[in-house]
Order: C-alpha cells, then sequence, then structure tokens
C-alpha cells in the first residue's frame, strides 16, 4: 500500500510541475506576442494601438509581480532578456504612453543626438588555453579578427539599436532623436587581455585606449555624442575548461569628453554567451535583448551624471531591493530604470536632453571671450568633499587663469579656442592618472537674456561643474 501511496504523490508532483511549466510557458507566449505586436505597431507609428496591447498584457500580467521571475521559454537555448522580453516591453510601454499622450506624431524632430560605432578590425594578446594559464596571466598570443558579419550586414547593429533609439526619444520627451554613425578603423590593432581576478575577464587592455583616440579622426571626434566601440573577440571559449565560462568583455567607458562609451567584444551581438544561451541570435532575440543590455550600461552613465540622487550610490544597488528608494514599488531591474526615471530624472535640473550631449559645439564668439567671462566660481552638486568647489581666477601673470579648489589644491590653465577647453599642465595632480582632453575643463554654454552666449560651467573628468 505504501508503495502504491508513494507513486501516486511522485505523479501528483509530476504533474504540478507540468501545471507551473505551462504556466509559465504560457506567460512567455503572452510576453513574445506583446513584444512582437506592439514593436510593429511603433514601428508604424501606430502609438495608440500599441498602447492598448501592452495595457492588455499588464492588466493580465501586472509590472513587478513575481510571476515574471519564473517566465521561461521553451527552448533553454534562446535568450529574450531575463525575465524574457520583460526589459523590452517596459521600454516599449513608456516610449507608447509618452507619444499617446503628447498627440502621437505631432512632435517637432528632435536633435539628433550622435552615437558613433567603432569598428576595431584586429586585436592581439595573450589568450588562456586552461584554468591555470587564466590565473597566472599565461596563455599564447594570439591575432583575433573582427566578425564579417558586423561589416557585412550592418542591420545587426541596427537591430541591436531600434528600441534602444526610441527609448532616447522619450528620455528626453523627444528633444533629441539617435543618429548612428558606423567607423572602421581600418588600420587598428588593440591590445587585449584575458584575467582570472577578481573577476574573470577577456577584453580590451587599459592601453588600447590611447590607440583608439590616436586613430579617430578630429572631427568625429569632436562631433561625436556618445560611443559604441565593438572589437574583436578575445574569450577562449574553444578551450574544454571554459566552454560554460562566463566572461565580462565590456560595460560602460568614459570618453575623452566624459561621454558614454558602450564597450563590447564583436561576438555578443552574434552569438549568446555560454552563460546565456547557446548558438547564434536571431533577429527577435537580438531586438529583445541587446535593448537590455544597452539600458543596464546607460544607466550606469545617467545614475553617476546625477549623483544628488544617489541612485547608484553603491554598483549595481538596484540588485540589493532593501537599497530600493522608499518610493520604489517594483521587484526587478527594469522597474527600477522605470522608476527612477519616472520619479527622479524626468525633471532632473539640468534636463537630461541637455546632459547628455557631448558633442563639441563652440560658440562663435568664443574668439571674444575674457578672463571675466570665464572667471566665478563652479561646484559639482551634490558637494561631497572640497574638491568640488572652486574658483577660475586670474593668475599672477595677469594672462593664465588658475583653477583653486576649496581643498588647497590649484594649477594652471590656459584658454583654448579652437576646442573650447581650459587646458591644463603638468600642475594638474590629474595629468598623468588620465588622458588629454579629459584632464582639460571643457566649457559649457548657455545664452543671457540678450542671446549672447555665456559660460555656464565645465566637464571635468566626466562630471559637470556649474557656474554660480
Amino acid at each position: 500500500m505504501l508503495w502504491v501511496l508513494a507513486a501516486f504523490t511522485l505523479l501528483v508532483g509530476v504533474m504540478a510541475d507540468e501545471s507551473s511549466a505551462r504556466k509559465n510557458n504560457r506567460l512567455f507566449d503572452r510576453a513574445k506576442g506583446a513584444f512582437v505586436e506592439a514593436s510593429a505597431l511603433i514601428e508604424r507609428k501606430r502609438y495608440a494601438a500599441a498602447k492598448k496591447r501592452l495595457d492588455a498584457l499588464w492588466r493580465t500580467d501586472p509590472p513587478g509581480s513575481p510571476a515574471w521571475y519564473r517566465a521561461r521559454p521553451t527552448d533553454k537555448a534562446r535568450n529574450f532578456g531575463s525575465p524574457p522580453f520583460y526589459y523590452g516591453l517596459r521600454m516599449l510601454s513608456d516610449i507608447a504612453d509618452w507619444r499617446v499622450r503628447r498627440g502621437g506624431n505631432n512632435l517637432a524632430k528632435g536633435d539628433p543626438i550622435r552615437l558613433t560605432v567603432l569598428l576595431i578590425p584586429r586585436s592581439e594578446g595573450l589568450q588562456p588555453r586552461n584554468q591555470g594559464e587564466l590565473n597566472r596571466g599565461k596563455g599564447i598570443r594570439v591575432a583575433n579578427r573582427l566578425d564579417k558579419r558586423l561589416t557585412h550586414a550592418p542591420e545587426v547593429i541596427d537591430e541591436s539599436l531600434w528600441l534602444f533609439g526610441e527609448y532616447v526619444s522619450f528620455l528626453t520627451d523627444g528633444r533629441l532623436r539617435l543618429q548612428t554613425d558606423i567607423v572602421t578603423l581600418t588600420e587598428l590593432t588593440v591590445p587585449v587581455r584575458a584575467a582570472g581576478s577578481p573577476r574573470r575577464f577577456a577584453g580590451l587592455d587599459g592601453k588600447a585606449w590611447r590607440e583608439i583616440w590616436k586613430a579617430v579622426d578630429p572631427e568625429p571626434r569632436d562631433r561625436t555624442d556618445w560611443w559604441w566601440v565593438l572589437y574583436p573577440s578575445h574569450v577562449p571559449n574553444q578551450y574544454r575548461d571554459f566552454k560554460k565560462t562566463e566572461f565580462i568583455t565590456g560595460g560602460m567607458g568614459l570618453g575623452p569628453k566624459g561621454e558614454p562609451i558602450f564597450i563590447i567584444d564583436d561576438l555578443w551581438l552574434i552569438r549568446k554567451p555560454p552563460h546565456l544561451g547557446q548558438g547564434t541570435y536571431s533577429r527577435l532575440e537580438r531586438r529583445a535583448y541587446l535593448p537590455q543590455w544597452l539600458q543596464h550600461e546607460f544607466f550606469h552613465h545617467l545614475f553617476r551624471s546625477y549623483p544628488a540622487f544617489r541612485l547608484e550610490a553603491k554598483s549595481h544597488q538596484w540588485f540589493d531591493r532593501s537599497t530600493w528608494p522608499s518610493d520604489f514599488e517594483g521587484r526587478h531591474e527594469a522597474d527600477y530604470y522605470h522608476e527612477a526615471v519616472m520619479k527622479r530624472l524626468l525633471g532632473a535640473d539640468p534636463p537630461l536632453h541637455r546632459t547628455l550631449r557631448y558633442a563639441r559645439t563652440v560658440p562663435a564668439s568664443l574668439g571674444r571671450l575674457t578672463a571675466a567671462d570665464i572667471t566665478g566660481t563652479y561646484q559639482r552638486k551634490p558637494v561631497e568633499n572640497d574638491w568640488h568647489v572652486g574658483e577660475i581666477i586670474l593668475a599672477r601673470d595677469g594672462k593664465s587663469l588658475l583653477w583653486r579648489n576649496r581643498a588647497g589644491a590649484s594649477w594652471r590653465l590656459r584658454l583654448d579656442t579652437a576646442s573650447g577647453r581650459l587646458v591644463s599642465g603638468p600642475d594638474n595632480p590629474y595629468f598623468e592618472s588620465v588622458g588629454e582632453p579629459a584632464r582639460d575643463f571643457t566649457l559649457t554654454f548657455g545664452e543671457n537674456r540678450r542671446g549672447k552666449s555665456t559660460v555656464t560651467g565645465f566637464r571635468f573628468q566626466g562630471e559637470r561643474y556649474r557656474r554660480d
């Protein structure tokens, strides 16, 4: 009799597991259907219909509900994000809601925000063949080449960026629209390395950046607001020890003007890393997952651009629900981003459409600037230490300028009218630790009531200092 009871119990458990799996699969199917249909409607500018379709999904499966943790595709080799499609659906809802609220197509075409995609053709470095070599920083020297699908089929890049581009328009209330340039640095070979500690890494060596910026012509460097650097993968997944190993290959960096740099290897757009699935990406997978990656990296930059909100007071704090602001209600990472936008960033000062502009636009009147136009008190907010407040004054020679902060540090500055920067020299304590022009002050401009260009502040090492 006991064996009958045990068999019955096992059968009930199996049936319950199968029922749960069917529910999870049904949520996956609903999410997939809503993502595909809403994306197509927004591409056709049918915003009200897209909003209706998405609202119907959220009524059945509300944002932030625990059920989303359990949604899974039947084919575990596929990668649509985690939870599947969830990040994309939240982005699509924000876009559709905003478009309907602002009158659909009745919006002026925003100013271009230029994303330059840098394709690096070759990379070289030591590649480990086993865990021991990885731990010791050893291996064999290899030369890697960029996957041809990125140069022969640029739609791979377009598919990855479409949703993110629509999202940028939403974030800036239509004032900015993403414009993409693809630049291949044909003669460039960059150094790459692999490391096993503190985290497994296979990517650009720090020395690569000097070579990259030397290879980029001044004109595209000046006109670029954001960068996306794609380089040949150095991940050693062909070796048995690393068949299923996750390697960090990129993330969010900081450009010469303090602008954001998305960094990743070429295969990230082509095939799924072993911790995310198997095989090459389908078009739908790429359109669903890559915006999730771009959003994650972009919000690192947004949060560091507005430190007063303390939305990333410690790295990746959204992974710990106990660190969320008290007025945030969601559960998932994408909920954190949504609420950060709606409850903080859309009301930020300065507004997003100004903060996110990094292209060098120098007023025609810059050559007529005098010391009085630049001197004054400047501060980075929030002020967290005495290095964040200082003044620009006229030096004793009566010609050059001097930056002096409350901590007592000071260094000379020279106005370069061609670049719109206050150029520093070896007396700058950051001179050797950061590259040119990050060690300089990049002036920011506005207009007074009479329409004259005025200095409103400067950017230094990616942070904005505003003039009092």
